[in-house]
């Protein structure tokens, strides 16, 4: 997915969005503007199981996935 999308849904619903602050962040975050450093690039899989180690918040909103074992749940085209 575009970082574009992501600045877009943000632009659409938060009520102080500012385009120029939010098209920057995105960017950042994505790594695809400003540095070149990309050991700040956040790692979907990483960050989630930092936060939620058992997936309970995926589970959640992805039923496919409420019967993945825990060290699947974020990466589950690694499951055997």
């Amino acid at each position: 997915i575009d970082w574009e999308a992501g600045r877009n849904v943000f632009d659409r619903h938060l009520l102080d969005a500012d385009w120029a602050i939010n098209s920057a962040n995105w960017m950042w975050l994505s790594a695809t503007s400003f540095f070149y450093t990309y050991h700040r690039v956040y790692s979907t899989a990483h960050f989630a199981r930092k936060y939620d180690r058992s997936g309970r918040y995926v589970r959640k909103w992805l039923p496919a996935l409420r019967r993945m074992p825990d060290e699947y749940v974020y990466e589950p085209w690694k499951a055997p």
